[in-house]
């Protein structure tokens, strides 16, 4: 049985709706995690298929992008949210930066922020 790791948030509820309501999931095993966990799972092979974030593909030693769909946006979104107690050109380089290890391409996207601003 293939084993299929999941981001456990509303927008991948569609995925598991039309996964659920096909013969499929007769054939593979959907597991719910958040989404540095399904990258993990599948980088060390623990799933088969893994619903996961861009960031983590030149990680991957071989990938494949099974489908045309994703979970994306057209615009702006609020998914990351960067909190100080200083004025962003206060902030140094040498600033310690703490962030969830939810995700991977959130830690990713602040790491790029602040190098482009410092």
């Amino acid at each position: 049985m293939l084993k299929i790791s999941v981001v456990s948030y509303l927008n991948s509820k569609p995925f598991i709706y039309g996964f659920n309501k096909t013969n499929f999931n007769s054939k593979a095993a959907i597991e719910l995690d958040i989404p540095s966990v399904c990258a993990d799972k599948l980088l060390t092979g623990k799933v088969d298929i893994g619903l996961v974030p861009v960031a983590i593909l030149p990680k991957l030693k071989d990938y494949f992008i099974i489908s045309d769909y994703c979970i994306g946006a057209n615009g702006p979104v609020d998914s990351v949210l960067l909190l100080s107690n200083v004025p962003l050109n206060e902030i140094k380089s040498s600033t310690r930066l703490s962030i969830t290890d939810f995700s991977y391409a959130d830690q990713g996207t602040c790491k790029k922020f602040l190098e482009n601003s410092t």
